[in-house]
C-alpha cells in the first residue's frame, strides 16, 4: 500500500481541526492550505525538481503537497525551506503565519505516529522589526486641532471641547490612548503644578506633570 502524501494527510487534518472545534472558516482553510503549500513548494524543488518546476501553460499547477511524503520532512530540509523564504524577502507576518500552521500540522503528524520527530522544533517565529513612532509636524497637529474643534453635526453627542482636550493631552503628555480613555476627572490635580494620574498596564499608576496648555484644555 502506497504511503499517503502530505496532501492526503492535509485532507485528514483540516476536517479534524473542524471536529475539534477550531471553527475554521472557508477563508481560514484556504489560508492554511496556502501556508502549507508555500513551504511544500520549496521542499518539492529539492525532492522532485522535475515535477515541481511547474505545469505547461494552460494546465492546472500541481499541488506540491501531493509530491511529498512525511519522509521529506527532515529537520534540515524544513529549516532550509523557511530560510529560503526569509532570503526571498517574505514579510515577517507571512513567515510567522506559515510557521504557526506548520507547527500545528507537524505536531499532529507526530501525535499520530506519522512522524518520529517534529522537524519544526528549533524553528522560532521571526521578531517583528521595531519601528519608531512618527511625530506629527506642527502643521499636521494644527490641522488635527482645527478638525476636532469643529463640531461634527453627524455625531451622536458633538462635544468639540472634550475632543480638543483629548488631542492636546495625547500630544502634550505622551500617554497611551487606552490610558487617556481610562482617566476620570478625579485623576486631574490643578493648582500651580497641575498633574494627571495615569493608570497604565498591569494596574500600575504613575503621575504625569501637565503643561499649562494641557491643563487649561482639561479644565475646560
Amino acid at each position: 500500500m502506497a504511503r499517503p502524501t502530505l496532501l492526503d494527510l492535509c485532507e485528514e487534518w483540516l476536517p479534524e481541526k473542524q471536529t475539534l472545534g477550531s471553527g475554521l472558516s472557508a477563508n481560514s482553510e484556504v489560508a492554511y492550505r496556502n501556508d502549507l503549500a508555500l513551504i511544500a513548494g520549496r521542499l518539492a524543488q529539492e525532492a522532485v525538481p522535475e515535477q515541481s518546476s511547474g505545469s505547461p501553460s494552460g494546465e492546472p499547477s500541481v499541488d506540491p503537497l501531493s509530491l511529498l511524503g512525511t519522509s521529506d520532512l527532515s529537520a534540515a530540509r524544513v529549516r532550509g525551506a523557511f530560510a529560503d523564504l526569509a532570503r526571498e524577502g517574505a514579510a515577517v507576518s507571512s513567515r510567522t503565519r506559515a510557521i504557526g500552521v506548520w507547527n500545528t500540522f507537524c505536531a499532529w503528524l507526530v501525535e499520530r505516529g506519522d512522524l518520529v520527530s517534529d522537524p519544526m522544533l528549533g524553528i522560532s517565529r521571526p521578531r517583528k522589526p521595531e519601528t519608531l513612532p512618527v511625530a506629527f509636524t506642527d502643521d499636521q497637529l494644527a490641522a488635527i486641532l482645527r478638525a476636532v474643534s469643529t463640531p461634527d453635526q453627524d455625531a451622536r453627542t458633538p462635544w468639540p471641547i472634550r475632543d480638543r482636550a483629548l488631542v492636546i493631552t495625547l500630544a502634550g503628555t505622551g500617554v497611551r490612548a487606552t490610558e487617556l480613555c481610562a482617566m476620570d476627572c478625579s485623576d486631574l490635580t490643578g493648582g500651580a503644578d497641575p498633574l494627571i494620574r495615569v493608570h497604565g498596564k498591569g494596574g500600575k499608576t504613575r503621575v504625569v506633570p501637565l503643561t499649562p496648555e494641557v491643563s487649561r484644555a482639561m479644565q475646560e
